[in-house]
């Protein structure tokens, strides 16, 4: 049998994706979510770590979690302001017309 690589399919896909994750490391974003990477996996690894833990009672099981939600939504808020104004307009906007519904 012969050991060289006559196959040149394997050697371009890999060739290939580190051109691509080479590229996709210009953005000024990636590069700071890839820095931040091991710290995101240390984050959800102590999570999961306190979520399964038989020793916790119910109650402690239902602050994780709403301590887990509350940090998604403080992350989502600082990563996206415009998203969190234009989730305020739409709790305004369907607040106003219940309210208008009310006075009818």
């Amino acid at each position: 049998m012969n050991l060289k690589l006559n196959n040149k399919f394997v050697p371009a896909i890999i060739i290939g994706a580190l051109a691509g994750g080479a590229l996709s490391l210009i953005d000024k974003n990636t590069r700071q979510s890839m820095k931040n990477l091991p710290n995101d996996v240390q984050k959800v690894q102590s999570d999961l770590q306190v979520r399964n833990d038989p020793n916790q009672g119910f109650i402690g099981k239902i602050q994780d979690e709403v301590l887990f939600w509350k940090e998604t939504i403080e992350d989502i808020r600082r990563e996206n302001p415009e998203l969190e104004r234009q989730v305020m307009n739409a709790k305004d906007t369907l607040m106003e017309k219940r309210n208008q519904k009310r006075l009818k």
